[in-house]
């Protein structure tokens, strides 16, 4: 079996703020309006085939007087690339094709949010190309320090304890 070149383990919000403008204008007709993307590439010092990627989407960007919601989200990403990748070619692997899936999910995510955080109709957001992605401004100014927690996934199984109270086999309705 391949190995896919990229495989996303772990993905969270670290940045969820929306806000109704109860001074925007209303128009009868569709509004254009902008969003603003950025991203930034982390290299896992550690394990050199793990990546983290962060990516800020703010809605309207610029502002637009006439969009009823301002809204601000991060996403943060932690990817595992195949070591078949050369090592030059892994920053722009996770930039774009890492960034796709992030963008895909936070689609999703700012649908629902936009849809129950408004008495107004939810946000899409646009479709967009790989190299809009490839071309996204960094977030954080490379070579700046950053301190990203990325918190660890543990799977523990759960076991199920009985109530003190209810005694197993007692007390319980038995299934006909």
């Amino acid at each position: 079996m391949i190995n896919p070149p990229l495989q996303l383990e772990l993905h969270y919000y670290d940045e969820v703020h929306t806000k109704l403008r109860e001074d925007f204008t209303r128009v009868n007709e569709p509004v254009q309006y902008g969003t603003g993307i950025w991203t930034s590439v982390f290299e896992n010092p550690e394990d050199p085939l793990k990546y983290v990627l962060k990516m800020k989407i703010i809605l309207p960007h610029p502002a637009n007087d006439a969009i009823p919601i301002n809204a601000q989200f991060g996403i943060v990403g932690v990817f595992r690339v195949d070591d078949s990748i050369p090592k030059e070619k892994r920053n722009i692997l996770v930039k774009t094709t890492g960034a796709a899936i992030l963008y895909s999910a936070a689609r999703e995510f700012i649908y629902l949010v936009t849809f129950r955080t408004s008495p107004l109709p939810p946000f899409y957001l646009r479709t967009i190309s790989g190299e809009d992605l490839a071309n996204a401004p960094d977030l954080v100014t490379p070579g700046s320090p950053l301190t990203l927690s990325v918190p660890s996934v543990e799977i523990q199984r759960k076991t199920k304890k009985v109530h003190p109270k209810i005694q197993k086999g007692k007390d319980v309705p038995q299934s006909p």
